[in-house]
C-alpha cells in the first residue's frame, strides 16, 4: 500500500509505508462488540445553556448573576448494537439532554421547583440534573454514570458514583435478588435489564437459558 503526503502547493509526495509490528491487525472482534469484564464503552456529550441565580452565603444574599453553563453527560455500556456497531446514536442522548436544557435555559434557577428547598448552587444543580437525566435515559441501552456542570471555563462540579462503588452496588443488588445464580449470569441479566427497562427482571430471567439456576435449585 502506498502513502502520500500533500504539501501546501498541492503537490503529492510518496512517503514510506509505516513499519508495523507483526500481528498489528490481529483483532479479537468479539472483544470489540462486547467489552470484556472490567471494560466499558463510555459516551461523553456536551451542551450549553444560560441561566441566572443567586445564593445565600452566611446569611447574606448575593446578587443575581448569569452563568453560561456547560453540561457534560457521561453514559456507558458494555456492548454495541448488533447491526450499527454503536452503543446508541448520539441524537438519542442529545434529544433527552435538550429536554433538560430547555427547562433551565434563560431561567432564574431560584424560581424552579427543586430550588424552592435547595440553594441553586452548582453542586445542587448538578445532582438535580443527574436525577432528571437518569429518568429520561432509562429507555436507552446505556447507564448514566456522571454529570458535570461548568459554571465557568475553569470551575465545574461533577456528580456520579465512583466506578468501583457502582460495580459493588449492582453486584450486591443482583446477589440479593438472585442468590442462586452465578456471578456471570447475574451480570448478563443486569445488562439486559438496563437495556430493556419496560420488561420486568422476572421476564428477562425466563427468556434466558439459565441451566446453572436450575441446577442450583435442585441442589437446594
Amino acid at each position: 500500500m502506498k502513502f502520500f503526503s500533500q504539501s501546501s502547493n498541492g503537490t503529492k509526495k510518496e512517503v514510506n509505508e509505516p513499519t508495523l509490528p507483526e500481528g498489528f491487525w490481529d483483532i479479537d472482534i468479539e472483544r470489540v462488540l462486547r467489552a470484556p469484564k472490567g471494560f466499558v464503552y463510555e459516551i461523553t456529550l456536551d451542551m450549553f445553556f444560560n441561566a441566572r441565580h443567586f445564593v445565600v452565603m452566611n446569611g447574606v444574599r448575593g446578587d443575581i448573576h448569569t452563568h453560561s453553563y456547560r453540561l457534560q453527560v457521561r453514559c456507558r455500556s458494555r456492548q454495541l448494537e448488533q447491526d450499527s456497531h454503536v452503543v446508541v446514536g448520539y441524537t438519542a442522548i442529545r434529544e433527552r439532554m435538550k429536554q433538560v436544557v430547555s427547562a433551565y435555559n434563560n431561567q432564574l434557577l431560584n424560581d424552579l421547583p427543586p430550588f424552592q428547598q435547595l440553594q441553586p448552587t452548582t453542586e445542587n444543580l448538578t445532582a438535580v440534573i443527574f436525577q432528571q437525566l437518569e429518568r429520561l435515559l432509562a429507555d436507552l441501552p446505556v447507564e448514566l454514570v456522571g454529570v458535570t456542570v461548568w459554571e465557568s471555563p475553569t470551575e465545574s462540579v461533577a456528580f456520579g458514583l465512583e466506578p468501583a462503588e457502582r460495580e459493588t452496588e449492582q453486584s450486591a443488588e443482583m446477589q440479593r435478588s438472585f442468590p442462586l445464580l452465578s456471578s456471570r449470569t447475574r451480570q448478563r441479566l443486569y445488562t439486559r435489564f438496563r437495556a430493556q427497562q419496560k420488561i420486568s427482571l422476572k421476564t428477562s430471567i425466563q427468556s434466558e437459558d439459565l441451566d446453572d439456576a436450575s441446577h442450583a435449585t435442585r441442589a437446594g
